[in-house]
């Protein structure tokens, strides 16, 4: 068994298993690190949309698992280029996951804070807003009723068929 270690060494050359981990090590990372970024991108849009009371919709959930699936797949990808340069000397570091980790961040970083601005502005009181309207007016039909009437009086049209 030792001499498949000693076959493996010789023609590795000055390429050792330690530069390796290293650098799968640091693949791994990357990728767990987006991952946490899409898990957290999740939650925040989770609570938005209950912040805002929007329906929560499972169509959106299995569109993330699909995000963070082609994520990942590009991130393994990448990856495995990056062990194939570092047989290069200058290749010291897996600076294409790096780098495709950094841009994956930023952008669920971006939807985070998107998500956060919706939370902060006004959208979010639009509901509770429509439902005080709705009980001063006295039910649905009648705010609707009333609708009606307005944008027909401010438009000049005649008494249209109501619904």
């Amino acid at each position: 068994m030792e001499n498949y270690f000693e076959i493996i060494k010789l023609g590795m050359g000055d390429y050792s298993l330690h530069h390796l981990v290293w650098q799968l090590t640091i693949v791994a990372f990357c990728i767990l690190l987006t991952g946490m970024f899409s898990i957290a991108d999740t939650a925040s849009g989770i609570y938005t949309a209950k912040k805002t009371r929007e329906k929560l919709r499972s169509h959106r959930l299995r569109k993330t698992f699909e995000k963070m699936a082609v994520y990942w797949f590009f991130q393994i990808l990448v990856g495995m280029v990056g062990v194939i340069l570092s047989l290069f000397p200058w290749y010291n570091l897996p600076y294409l996951s790096i780098v495709f980790a950094a841009m994956i961040c930023v952008v669920e970083g971006r939807s985070m804070w998107e998500h956060s601005k919706r939370r902060k502005d006004g959208l979010a009181k639009v509901p509770e807003a429509v439902q005080e309207l709705i009980d001063l007016v006295g039910g649905e039909e009648e705010l609707k009723r009333t609708l009606v009437s307005l944008v027909q009086k401010r438009f000049g049209v005649e008494d249209a068929t109501q619904t």
